[in-house]
């Protein structure tokens, strides 16, 4: 080999090993680019999925709640809204109050009701008392795989009870409303 084409071999090389170093340092660069881009993906999943459920949370207070007022209408009588009737439904209160009605009713014409609002104050306690009764559990059991809290189930099957027994015992249910005992 000539000297010449030493020098010539000696050039390709430098100029080989500073191209491959200069691209492994671009390389690195853009790897640490991507690996930048990943953490700020990671942090930004987490303040979205926090902005989520603080968008539920709000949701939730504007149309209601999950307190009652997200099952019934504001207006007096207390009637269910369309979420009400839904969960009347669908947590077969609607039948529990059907197939033990006669019994029901009984119960609360013993209290000797003096007015529709008695009747309604009476339905809610009547069904609070048959908690404890096995024909309940379904009931309880629906609450608890809903994530449910029960009080919501006995305040649909209340007034859908307390609508059954006002005429069968002779009261109007317009006349809920004129009965309310005046609040402070």
């Amino acid at each position: 080999m000539t000297p010449e084409t030493i020098n010539i071999l000696v050039s390709i090389a430098v100029s080989l090993l500073a191209g491959v170093g200069s691209s492994l340092f671009v390389l690195g660069r853009y790897k640490q680019k991507v690996d930048d881009a990943k953490e700020r993906i990671t942090e930004l999943e987490r303040e979205v999925k926090a902005l989520g459920k603080e968008i539920v949370a709000c949701t939730t207070k504007l149309e209601g709640g999950k307190g009652k007022d997200a099952y019934t209408q504001r207006k007096s009588p207390v009637t269910l809204n369309e979420k009400g009737t839904t969960l009347l439904k669908r947590s077969g209160a609607d039948k529990f109050v059907l197939d033990n009605l006669d019994e029901l009713i009984a119960k609360i014409g013993e209290q000797s009701p003096k007015t529709a609002y008695d009747v309604q104050e009476l339905s809610d306690k009547v069904i609070r008392d048959m908690m404890n009764d096995v024909r309940f559990n379904p009931l309880k059991n629906f609450a608890f795989v809903d994530g449910l809290e029960i009080d919501f189930v006995v305040l649909v099957a209340s007034l859908y009870l307390r609508d059954l027994a006002l005429a069968k015992l002779g009261f109007a249910y317009d006349d809920i409303d004129k009965t309310k005992p005046a609040t402070v």
